[in-house]
């Protein structure tokens, strides 16, 4: 019976979150392609985009390899602060994206700079969230702007943090 009624309290939560969802992305205006990134096609998806961006009823276009609610594919761990030890790096889902995916899902820049058109396909840059400033250990989400994080498992490559994203739902409760 209670374990019942927690059942119902979960699945009521989990409605409530996809309607309010729902009304905050209207995601009912959003068409999701599902197409391959690397650098043989992001040539022809730019075009693909510039084309379509000639409709007058899109409003925004964005490349993304993943959308709110879906699955990440991208988990990297050992990631920490410049000159923090490698024990001390934590585990971080990421999401390859260009300068409109904060636009189109109503995703807050709270710190720093979006991805620009000139350097979002440049692999030096990382846009993270409040948490993920906070689990870094930078007492503010201005405070992780500019600093550099280390890629523990992709061979400790580096990446510039050039701005702070507001929390949000990236995976359904």
């Amino acid at each position: 019976k209670e374990t019942l009624i927690l059942v119902l309290q979960l699945f009521l939560k989990q409605i409530n979150y996809m309607e309010l969802q729902q009304k905050e992305l209207a995601i009912d205006h959003v068409v999701v392609m599902k197409t391959l990134t690397n650098n043989k096609t992001l040539t022809a998806q730019q075009a693909f985009i510039t084309e379509i961006k000639n409709n007058p009823g899109i409003k925004t276009v964005s490349i993304s390899n993943n959308v709110p609610g879906g699955r990440f594919s991208n988990v990297i761990g050992a990631i920490r602060p410049m000159g923090a030890k490698a024990e001390d790096g934590v585990k971080c889902y990421f999401i390859d994206m260009d300068e409109n995916y904060l636009d189109l899902y109503h995703i807050e820049l709270i710190a720093g700079n979006n991805f620009t058109n000139n350097n979002y396909d440049k692999k030096e840059f990382v846009l993270i969230n409040a948490t993920a400033a906070k689990m870094f250990g930078y007492a503010s989400p201005s405070e992780a702007v500019n600093q550099k994080i280390v890629m523990g498992e992709m061979d400790n490559q580096t990446r510039t943090i050039i701005g702070v994203t507001e929390d949000y739902h990236q995976k359904s409760l």
